[in-house]
């Protein structure tokens, strides 16, 4: 994790980079599965929502928690399906650094 970053209490992560510049044929959706959902820690599903906002459910195996990613523009955000714990929630936003490293957290929810 980046120094001073925590994760430990939210409702929603957002993680943004604000050089990459959105492309409406750039797919991050493929991207996320092709890098950061490509291990044996994550089994995913692509969904359409009513707002035809695409998003991946994902399963973390090592955790046994869900959660959406869901591309908003350029941005990622991360929805916890579940009461997550923090450990799941920092492997998450450490595997997407490891592929999209100029991504930052831009804000943090609180739990409710």
């Amino acid at each position: 994790m980046y120094p001073n970053t925590t994760v430990d209490t939210f409702t929603a992560i957002e993680l943004t980079d604000p050089d990459r510049e959105f492309d409406a044929d750039d797919s991050l959706i493929e991207e996320l599965k092709e890098t950061v959902l490509d291990s044996s820690q994550y089994q995913f599903g692509h969904r359409v929502g009513v707002d035809k906002q695409d998003t991946l459910r994902v399963h973390d195996r090592h955790h046994d928690e869900v959660f959406d990613l869901a591309p908003e523009g350029a941005d990622i955000i991360i929805y916890p399906r579940t009461n997550p714990t923090s450990a799941s929630m920092r492997d998450i936003v450490k595997h997407i650094w490891a592929y999209y490293p100029s991504y930052s957290i831009e804000k943090v929810g609180d739990r409710d």
